[in-house]
């Protein structure tokens, strides 16, 4: 499906305290596996070839892990916007880059939904803007995560005509195109309903639920390690688990992953590839980014573990543990 699609991929909400000055956004594990690369699956499967992805001042970072996108059968290009002045002066600015028309993320997303459905969609009824819109119940088990707008089809005549002013956020920007869809006859709005999670990930609680989502099997189209066994452990290749550890599920550890002698790590645990727990050492409910050490008997519990930094779940931030 020759259909452009467009990602912002952008730290200017500062999501993660401490790790947004030091990192891209992007590329924090779900599952134990960079975010953007679970996107760009996904778009690979969908038959979305050709992605557009919107970076800030880590562009250089997200362009070296992406390289040409032929990994997930994609064809990747990085642009480098390094202020962010809301979404829609933002959209102008990269409007070089645009096709006629596009798929947007206004915010990194997990699609479940059903994407070429909604290009469909789109198309049939000769709509200048579609969205994405959520058909799950408002609270409930099946409530999390959220997809208000995760997705927009969009026209780029709507940038050069119809562009509200002012629009920062995705939201203000839908709301001020359908207010403004009854002034233009040719101007047509549309919904696309989907029940299917389409989680948007902005900031550390949602990166965190999503996580949580990942490990319960609640995002089951994400690529994750090898199927879980009857203890809800799912392990990548190449790890070396020593006799005396002890993993509890849900948990994933990734590939290269070391867990030293008595060990505990779990439930709920995400160890992206080629980290290592060090012996008597105790994980719990805790993200650990690629490549982290947790040293011998040190205890984790609930946190984010990445770049010298434990970020908890309640934004506080503080050095990473020493053996």
């Amino acid at each position: 499906m020759s259909f452009q699609v467009v990602v912002f991929c952008s730290n200017h909400r500062a999501p993660v305290p401490g790790l947004g000055e030091l990192m891209p956004y992007a590329l924090l594990p779900v599952g134990g596996r960079e975010a953007l690369f679970h996107l760009l699956d996904r778009l690979g499967a969908f038959g979305l070839r050709r992605v557009l992805l919107i970076a800030d001042r880590f562009a250089d970072q997200i362009g070296a892990a992406v390289g040409t996108g032929n990994r997930w059968g994609v064809r990747a290009k990085v642009v480098a916007q390094p202020s962010f002045a809301g979404l829609g002066e933002s959209l102008v600015k990269i409007a070089p880059h645009l096709d006629a028309e596009f798929l947007l993320f206004p915010r990194l997303a997990l699609p479940g939904a059903d994407l070429p459905g909604m290009i469909r969609e789109h198309a049939e009824k000769r709509a200048s803007l579609t969205w994405l819109a959520d058909l799950r119940p408002p609270s409930g088990p099946q409530a999390y995560p959220e997809h208000r707008h995760a997705a927009l089809c969009m026209r780029k005549s709507l940038l050069e005509h119809h562009l509200p002013q002012g629009s920062r956020s995705c939201d203000e920007l839908v709301a001020g195109f359908r207010d403004r869809a009854c002034e233009y006859e040719h101007f047509r709005t549309a919904s696309y309903p989907s029940a299917a999670a389409t989680p948007v990930l902005d900031d550390l609680e949602t990166l965190w639920r999503a996580n949580r989502a990942a490990l319960d099997g609640g995002l089951p189209f994400l690529r994750l390690p090898p199927a879980a066994d009857e203890d809800g452990v799912r392990q990548g290749r190449d790890c070396s688990i020593a006799r005396s550890a002890r993993i509890q599920g849900p948990a994933v550890l990734g590939d290269g992953c070391v867990v030293a002698a008595g060990a505990c790590v779990g439930p709920h645990v995400a160890l992206a590839p080629g980290c290592e727990v060090g012996s008597g050492a105790c994980v719990a409910d805790a993200v650990v980014l690629g490549g982290e050490r947790v040293p011998p008997g040190v205890e984790l519990r609930g946190g984010l573990l990445g770049q010298g930094l434990v970020v908890r779940r309640n934004g506080s931030v503080e050095p990473a543990p020493r053996a």
